[in-house]
């Protein structure tokens, strides 16, 4: 039998039983991880697994080392007080602590309730919830995944102690993390599900991935090997997959495109550096560029001007790739 709950807000939760591996971290104090990641400017915190947030790792320390984890030397650097310093630091505070010098005790506390130590009821009124209290969790849409509402220390104490499912109490409310508003932005998605490259999140994970990349990649690697070019450019770089690739490989690598949201995504998820990420129409780019590099990449472009989008013919855009191109010219037909 499904019981349904009436939330205090109105709206309804299920309870049910979930795979704790595919629950996304929660955000902090309060606000949602959307909210939370806004606030933060970590548009990735939604978007990592739980299991490998700062709660979880602390108590896997903990059961490493013991009560040395609480020593200034080792405690200051744990992910655990940074996450709660962060919260202080946004919304004034973590639990109990207002200040960074009292988040220990919080950490002491949730140690004692890892170890079965029930909390003083005054402890409860800084925000903790009773250990028997629910773990609130909602849909992410287009996905397996669940984002936490309320639980970190529960659902980490219970995940260390080998749960890997947990009994919940989903919201009717369906989310969607950042990145994947983010996705949907991008203007050729026109709001599909769709990945134009590779995109290592779990929520996106069942997403079509439109372009596999890496098998491009992996030919564009071995015929540069030995070479000594140094500079390359990806004309319609997308999300940054391949300007990625090609500055891991040493080169002075730029990416040419024109929609925003399509080079954020290549700052966040890949790391691209921004001023590698030339935002602009690749024709006028193309036009105006006057010192050739050594490689061009240009994939899954030149069938827009083939099929008559663009405003030239596909044969004059090729000249064009050709005179930035200092030695080498990779690209494909698309469609």
């Amino acid at each position: 039998m499904i019981k349904r709950l009436l939330w205090p807000t109105g709206k309804t939760a299920t309870r049910a039983t979930v795979n704790v591996y595919d629950v996304l971290r929660s955000g902090e104090n309060g606000l949602s991880s959307h909210q939370y990641a806004r606030m933060t400017n970590n548009l990735l915190r939604p978007s990592t697994r739980f299991v490998n947030g700062p709660h979880v790792e602390f108590l896997e320390e903990f059961d490493r080392v013991g009560d040395a984890i609480f020593e200034d030397v080792h405690f200051f650097q744990t992910n655990y007080f940074k996450n709660a310093a962060e919260c202080i630091s946004f919304t004034g505070r973590y639990f109990e602590a207002k200040a960074d010098s009292q988040i220990r005790d919080v950490a002491r506390n949730f140690v004692a309730a890892h170890k079965g130590v029930r909390p003083d009821a005054h402890k409860l009124e800084h925000g903790h919830n009773a250990p028997d209290d629910p773990i609130v969790v909602a849909k992410v849409a287009e996905s397996k995944c669940w984002t936490l509402v309320s639980g970190n220390h529960r659902l980490a104490s219970r995940w260390v102690k080998g749960e890997r499912t947990a009994k919940v109490e989903i919201m009717e409310e369906v989310v969607r993390t950042p990145l994947q508003d983010m996705l949907r932005d991008v203007h050729w998605q026109k709001n599909r599900t769709e990945l134009y490259q590779p995109i290592p999140y779990p929520e996106v994970q069942d997403w079509p991935l439109v372009r596999k990349c890496s098998d491009r990649g992996a030919l564009i690697i071995k015929y540069l090997e030995n070479s000594n070019h140094r500079t390359a450019v990806d004309i319609g770089c997308s999300y940054g997959w391949f300007v990625r690739l090609l500055t891991q490989r040493g080169y002075d690598t730029y990416g040419i495109d024109r929609d925003l949201f399509a080079l954020k995504i290549a700052e966040l998820v890949y790391g691209v550096k921004s001023n590698t990420l030339i935002r602009d129409d690749i024709l006028h780019f193309l036009a105006n560029q006057r010192v050739p590099y050594d490689v061009v990449t240009c994939f899954s472009v030149i069938h827009h001007f083939a099929l008559g989008l663009g405003a030239i013919g596909p044969e004059e855009f090729v000249s064009m790739l050709d005179r930035v191109t200092g030695s080498v010219l990779f690209f494909d037909t698309g469609q």
